[in-house]
């Protein structure tokens, strides 16, 4: 990706990103990502991690991949992933009815 292949981007785009991303910083991945896109949106959900946007942790990965299913306590995983797919929802359906 480079500032120019992204100025040329012409459909609708939509960021999440969780403020407390440690994987992909919001500051220096979302942000400039969602500058350089034309008219792109872009919403940074308050202390969500890079990995809340995975799927609920059974039991077996809470044990063997306890970085991946650690969320802040106030955060409410699957509550996330509902408010991103509600977003989602409303997105494409004001974007595509064109």
């Amino acid at each position: 990706m480079t500032k120019a292949s992204l100025a040329e981007v012409k459909v609708p785009v939509r960021i999440i990103v969780g403020s407390k991303d440690d994987q992909a910083f919001p500051d220096v991945n979302a942000r400039p990502i969602a500058s350089a896109i034309p008219n792109a949106e872009i919403e940074i959900i308050p202390n969500v991690t890079h990995y809340t946007f995975l799927a609920r942790c059974n039991l077996w990965g809470k044990v063997v991949a306890r970085s991946l299913c650690a969320d802040p306590d106030e955060i409410d995983r699957e509550e996330v992933h509902r408010r991103v797919s509600v977003d989602a929802l409303k997105f494409f359906n004001r974007t595509l009815q064109r």
